[in-house]
């Protein structure tokens, strides 16, 4: 079966770039982890996963009482002491997905899935040993998360810096191509470019 390509739009994640590149500078200033992300909504055709919106959604992560055990009893033993932090992971408010589906299907769109931030700031807030090194690559807690989720596809955002430039690249997920291997596989991105 051969892999859809995930089509971003043009200027549809200007926003969330930016509000990336900020959440890193704010980071490295304050030794903290950096955390963005998003809810993707558009259409899946033939062979593409074309993403046409991007929206927020409340991260209930550091606010829901159960969500926060959750992470410590389950995920940091499983995925490296980081997932203590209240800052590592995100879940949207159940609230706020429904009202972002009701405005996908209004846009006569549907709810793909996620776009979420990675950064290379994992030497700052790394409490044991256990804990990945962040890439655009899905970690071992993002391929949990997915296929929790059970969306079509999740992108991730990597921030890297390099000298004293600040560089972004973006990798997609897409559901597993069988029941043998249940991870989420890499997907192609198309970017589009407006003409001038």
């Amino acid at each position: 079966m051969k892999s859809p390509r995930v089509l971003i739009g043009a200027d549809i994640c200007d926003d969330f770039i930016a509000r990336c590149a900020g959440e890193y500078h704010n980071a490295e200033c304050n030794c903290h982890a950096p955390r963005q992300w998003a809810i993707l909504a558009g259409r899946i055709t033939d062979d593409s996963i074309v993403v046409q919106a991007l929206y927020d959604g409340t991260n209930v992560r550091d606010t829901d009482h159960a969500v926060i055990l959750e992470y410590r009893a389950e995920r940091a033993p499983r995925f490296g002491g980081v997932y203590t932090d209240l800052r590592r992971g995100y879940l949207c408010h159940p609230t706020d997905l429904l009202a972002v589906m009701r405005k996908a299907e209004a846009a006569d769109q549907q709810v793909l899935g996620s776009v979420h931030m990675h950064a290379d700031l994992h030497n700052l807030d790394r409490p044991d040993e256990l804990s990945p090194t962040i890439t655009e690559m899905a970690s071992p807690i993002d391929q949990d998360l997915f296929m929790a989720t059970q969306w079509p596809v999740n992108l991730i955002l990597y921030f890297e810096r390099k000298a004293r430039s600040l560089y972004h690249t973006f990798s997609a997920w897409g559901v597993p191509d069988s029941s043998a291997d249940p991870r989420y596989r890499p997907l192609p991105i198309g970017l589009e470019r407006r003409d001038p």
